[in-house]
């Protein structure tokens, strides 16, 4: 008999899921249910569309309904909105947004790949045109489009995070002016102090106003349209807002199903992606908690990456397949300007919050020999643990080459490789690629002698 497999949510994790499940058991009936009209969002190019760098929105999408159909073999209903999951009768109520019709479908298997919604500061002035987050397809076309329409000279950036950040070079590149408010006393703050240095000495080095410790009040406007941002700690004329202060899991279609949650509402999986304690239910993508390697807790990492191994582990284990994700180490980047700013595992405050005993350095250390082009340095700090000298975070700032180290690091913290067994790894060398001892193997040296 067929199986009917019900998917709420068409972007990363719902999709990844749907194809994999699909290839390895054409049988499967699957359905997608996408509340929005686009499905497979690359949200993560957003600043890069604004930026200009990408001259397309269709390149911000890699399928529409008909291409996943045709390629994958699966249904998709956009403009469908899950109201109800009724786990009783294993059957979802769906709204069809474009003629308010109700109706319900069947499932055997559930995947909830929900996402998360931005969270909106509720000030007053926020009816106020002009006034933008960014998370979905939608809300980059509009802030498209209220470019091309008004003359925008300043923005005002609304959170100093990676988005924050990247959206600042992106508008710096346009001739726009950020100012960006920042209510924690640094911009990045889930960063190490030493790598926020850095940050903040580009930021100033490109001449872009922070301000810190600043939290925004309300919006004053001009004929309708966001003309200021009203402080604690006074007014910033802008032309144009972006929120950029976090997300919380979309998780008002199963918060009162008894599912096993987070306190942000993201829901407890296992590493077959599976809702805890359910066989038929999976959940992928930023409505779904993950496995921190580090800690060994549930933790919320809501990134594209975990979305897809997710959503991928749920599939293959929906379409017959035994799949494990064992979890995540956090591993994260972004650019600003000139600069690869990237981290994994723990800071050395999480660290210590987590009760490690913690061992820490931070170097500054050539990327390559000085003769070739982006040639220049990178700040790396290195955190271990004095009992099991293994890696517990890494986290790097630099002109060239911080990614695929950190993605070494990555490595060594997922297999919980000891410092010492690191330290002759055979990495490769060339002149045009890093220095004879590479600052990977340096540090780790370094950071052994700590211990």
């Amino acid at each position: 008999m067929k199986k009917n497999v019900i998917i709420i949510g068409g972007v990363a994790g719902g999709t990844s899921a749907a194809a994999s499940a699909k290839r390895l058991n054409p049988e499967l009936d699957i359905k997608i249910f996408e509340a929005k009209k686009n499905i497979s969002v690359g949200s993560c190019s957003f600043p890069y569309y604004i930026g200009g760098l990408i001259d397309d929105p269709k390149k911000l999408y890699y399928f529409t309904p008909n291409t996943f159909f045709n390629k994958k073999g699966v249904e998709v209903f956009t403009e469908h909105l899950v109201t109800e999951i009724n786990l009783n009768k294993r059957c979802v109520l769906v709204k069809n947004l474009k003629n308010n019709s109700f109706f319900e479908e069947n499932f055997d298997v559930l995947v909830i790949a929900t996402g998360a919604k931005p969270i909106q500061l509720k000030v007053p002035g926020r009816e106020l045109n002009g006034i933008f987050n960014l998370k979905f397809f939608d809300d980059v076309i509009q802030i498209k489009e209220y470019m091309n329409n008004n003359l925008i000279k300043k923005v005002g950036i609304i959170g100093g995070g990676n988005i924050g950040l990247e959206l600042v070079e992106n508008f710096s590149r346009l001739g726009i002016t950020p100012v960006v408010i920042e209510k924690l006393p640094q911009p990045a703050a889930t960063y190490d102090t030493e790598i926020i240095d850095s940050i903040l000495k580009e930021l100033n080095h490109k001449g872009i106003e922070i301000i810190t410790d600043t939290t925004a009040q309300e919006y004053l406007g001009s004929e309708g349209k966001v003309s200021a941002v009203k402080t604690d700690n006074g007014v910033f004329e802008v032309d144009m807002v972006v929120e950029t202060i976090g997300i919380r899991p979309n998780s008002e279609i199963y918060k009162d199903l008894g599912l096993k949650m987070l306190p942000n509402g993201a829901l407890f999986t296992n590493s077959k992606s599976q809702a805890e304690g359910y066989s038929n239910i999976y959940a992928a993508g930023d409505c779904a908690g993950v496995k921190n390697l580090i800690t060994g807790k549930m933790d919320y990492f809501p990134l594209g990456t975990t979305a897809n191994k997710q959503g991928r582990t749920a599939g293959n284990n929906i379409g017959g397949v035994l799949d494990t994700y064992k979890g995540t180490a956090k591993a994260q980047v972004f650019k600003l300007f000139d600069l690869e700013i990237g981290k994994t595992g723990l800071t050395e405050a999480e660290s210590k919050s987590s009760g490690f005993e913690t061992i820490a350095i931070t170097l500054d250390l050539k990327n390559k020999s000085s003769v070739f082009e982006k040639s220049g340095t990178i700040r790396i700090k290195l955190i271990g643990d004095k009992n099991t000298h293994r890696i517990l975070g890494c986290s790097m700032i630099g002109i060239e080459g911080v990614t695929k180290r950190l993605d070494l690091f990555t490595s060594l913290i997922t297999y919980k490789i000891p410092l010492e067994d690191a330290k002759y790894l055979d990495l490769n060398y060339s002149p045009p690629f890093s220095t004879v001892w590479d600052i990977s193997a340096i540090a780790i040296q370094k950071l052994i002698t700590k211990m």
